[in-house]
């Protein structure tokens, strides 16, 4: 051990010299991952990024702001992602001119990095004098997510960590609650429980995913931290306020469901009580997969395993000194406190619900995951070696994912010409039919297959518009709007001949 130490001191000194050294290295690396992820697309990749449902919120786009038409007739989403999805989004499609391919690679990697920030900043609440180098471990794990593609093959889950509109923003507004509670709860200003009440209200009938992300788990702190006589009048009002916010943001959501401009469905199977096992079941031979095949995905849901682990463990010890009068409370173990309520209820719903149907209902509950890979440093971080066991860490972290970089040359290809693909995407159905069509001098067509429909219309160069059908030929206008069926009074496609 003393020989260990005496190799590693002279490292952890020059580390430490630049405090920040380590941690622009991090993202350095973990932009070019990012970076490297677009530029390895082959078409499974390519559907999967620009599905239908992907399309969402550039479809209203161009319908609104393109095409002339109006937000009468659309049926959205279950969730329907006002905010912060479709709002940014949007803005990004102003700035891009429309181009919907920039505007979901931008939109993509900044959500990517705004969530790391936010979670930087929620961490910087308890420990004011943390650095990018003590933050450079939780980088690097949360980049390993492009690595899923990369190395493993597997595009569904890397395309979660860039994707729009599949409840990402539920949980990006949850570390935004959390990190005004925290600061709430660490400099008490009405302006901050304004805030926060705005942020919940706002974000229950956008995505109601948000209640298991933030809301409940919530909920259960607060009133442990009431047990425990932690500052009573702060917590009494957050608790009244995360109340209060449930309920107006729900009846907001009512007002969504039932109004009669636009149509906001319910969500499918949502409590099937009847369903619980089989949901069980396939989350349970999920997981299996995941941790009996050696693969960077299998590590990065191990280190999620062990950081709730320990970060549970860091919680129960203290929270029973706090109970003996041994210890006090403060920030940082209300945040450990929130994780270790949170993450299993974000993983458990959707599968008590009876909602897992399938292995792609992991975008319900993969925060549950990711909450505990932004932990792995938590229960750690007062340790006096702490400084050194990250930065050597991160180093090590750094040297392995280039050697795995170097061992996969015959799975890759350019980067250059690859980012290059990504940008000049042009599915071949949408060209085929794009030939077709103007040879036969026609615009409008149906199919019953709703992956193709939304792809080609947003893709088509001959502006081509192909709208989803039941098997019986009957309109299917979901996450369309019904009157591209029916025509309408505004727009460029308002007169449709089929």
């Amino acid at each position: 051990m003393t020989a260990l130490r005496e190799v590693l001191a002279p490292i952890y000194l020059k580390l430490n010299r630049k405090q920040n050294i380590v941690g622009i290295i991090s993202i350095v690396v973990s932009v070019c991952l990012s970076l490297f992820y677009f530029s390895q697309f082959t078409e499974q990749a390519f559907q999967k990024f620009f599905s239908s449902d992907s399309l969402y919120l550039p479809s209203i786009y161009k319908d609104l702001f393109i095409d002339g038409g109006s937000f009468k007739g659309w049926h959205v989403n279950p969730a329907p992602n006002f905010f912060p999805d479709m709002l940014f989004f949007f803005i990004l499609m102003f700035f891009t001119q429309g181009n919907l391919i920039v505007s979901s690679f931008l939109f993509g990697i900044i959500q990517f990095y705004f969530i790391l920030f936010v979670v930087y900043k929620i961490f910087k609440t308890f420990a004011p004098t943390i650095t990018l180098n003590k933050f450079s471990l939780i980088i690097l794990l949360f980049s390993l997510m492009p690595l899923f593609y990369i190395i493993d093959g597997e595009s569904y889950n890397a395309f979660l960590a860039f994707s729009n509109a599949y409840h990402n923003g539920a949980f990006l507004m949850a570390l935004i609650s959390l990190w005004i509670v925290l600061n709430y709860l660490k400099n008490p200003r009405w302006s901050l429980i304004i805030c926060f009440f705005i942020v919940a209200t706002i974000s229950i009938p956008c995505d109601k995913l948000y209640l298991m992300c933030f809301i409940v788990p919530a909920i259960i702190c607060f009133c442990i931290l009431l047990i425990l006589n932690y500052k009573r009048k702060l917590i009494l009002d957050l608790l009244l306020s995360s109340i209060i916010a449930a309920v107006a943001g729900l009846i907001i959501f009512y007002i969504f469901a039932h109004n009669p401009y636009f149509f906001t469905p319910q969500a499918q199977q949502f409590m099937c009580f009847d369903c619980i096992r089989d949901s069980w079941e396939l989350f349970r031979m999920q997981m299996i997969s995941y941790y009996s095949k050696f693969s960077i995905t299998q590590f990065f849901f191990s280190i999620s395993l062990l950081s709730f682990f320990f970060t549970a463990l860091y919680t129960s010890r203290k929270t029973i000194r706090i109970i003996t009068k041994k210890d006090i409370c403060d920030v940082k173990y209300v945040y450990s406190l929130f994780s270790t309520i949170a993450v299993p209820i974000i993983i458990f719903t959707p599968i008590f619900a009876g909602n897992y149907s399938h292995i792609e209902c992991l975008r319900y509950n993969i925060f549950g995951f990711l909450l505990s890979i932004f932990n792995v440093i938590l229960p750690f971080y007062d340790k006096k070696q702490f400084n050194l066991v990250s930065n050597v860490s991160s180093v090590c972290f750094i040297i392995i994912i280039f050697f795995i970089s170097l061992g996969v040359p015959n799975k890759i290809q350019n980067p250059y010409k690859g980012l290059k693909n990504f940008f000049t995407y042009y599915p071949e159905e949408a060209k085929e039919l794009d030939e077709l069509t103007k040879s036969l001098n026609v615009q409008y067509g149906v199919t019953n297959d709703y992956w193709k429909a939304k792809r080609i219309t947003m893709f088509s160069k001959q502006n081509v518009r192909l709208y989803t059908v039941t098997d019986f030929r009957k309109p299917d206008p979901h996450v369309t709007n019904e009157y591209w069926y029916l025509g309408k009074e505004t727009g460029e496609y308002s007169h449709p001949n089929f």
